[in-house]
C-alpha cells in the first residue's frame, strides 16, 4: 500500500492519497472469456479539499473517460 498525506501529493487541495493493490482469481465464467486466471487490481483513493470540489469532481471524469488529469 502506498500513502501520501498532504504536503507529499504534489497538489495542495489533494490531502491524501492511498493506493492499494490486490491479486483478484478470475472466476470461471470471466477465464472462460480470455481473461487470465489471475491479475492485479489497484484501486487510487484521493482525498480532496472540500473547496476543491469542482477540481475534484473534473480530475473524476477525467480519470474514468481516460483522460488526462486537470489540475
Amino acid at each position: 500500500m502506498l500513502v501520501q498525506r498532504a504536503g507529499e501529493t504534489g497538489d495542495p487541495d489533494v490531502l491524501a492519497i492511498h493506493v492499494y493493490r490486490r491479486s483478484v482469481t478470475a472466476p470461471p465464467a470471466w477465464r472462460k472469456r480470455g481473461a487470465p486466471a489471475k491479475f492485479e487490481i489497484d484501486l487510487v483513493v484521493r482525498a480532496w479539499r472540500g473547496t476543491a470540489i469542482d477540481r475534484a469532481l473534473a480530475a473524476y471524469a477525467a480519470d474514468l473517460s481516460g483522460g488526462a488529469r486537470t489540475r
